[in-house]
């Protein structure tokens, strides 16, 4: 009885265990998203662009989603990720 009641508490250990190292299979983000998307911009333009305004509007947009179904064209041309067509179609 004593060896079935062992057996029992080292799987249950043993299963703690496993448990455990499941989780350590996960990437660690090491990169803010917003800040991928600043570097995007910033490689396909050639132009002086101020991307402190750029990151602001992105982390207000991040913290705060924009409702498509009423959005004004400012505030589409805001997000920066669409163009001209996109914001014309979003709003016709």
């Amino acid at each position: 009885m004593v060896f079935n009641t062992f057996k029992f508490i080292a799987f249950i250990i043993l299963l703690l265990a496993l448990y455990n190292k499941s989780f350590a299979q996960q990437e660690l983000i090491t990169k803010h998203p917003i800040e991928d998307l600043i570097d995007n911009i910033a490689s396909s333009s050639d132009d002086e662009i101020d991307y402190t305004s750029i990151y602001e509007d992105m982390n207000f947009f991040l913290n705060n989603p924009l409702n498509l179904n009423s959005a004004s064209q400012e505030d589409l041309e805001r997000l920066k990720i669409l163009n001209d067509f996109q914001i014309k179609s979003l709003l016709d």
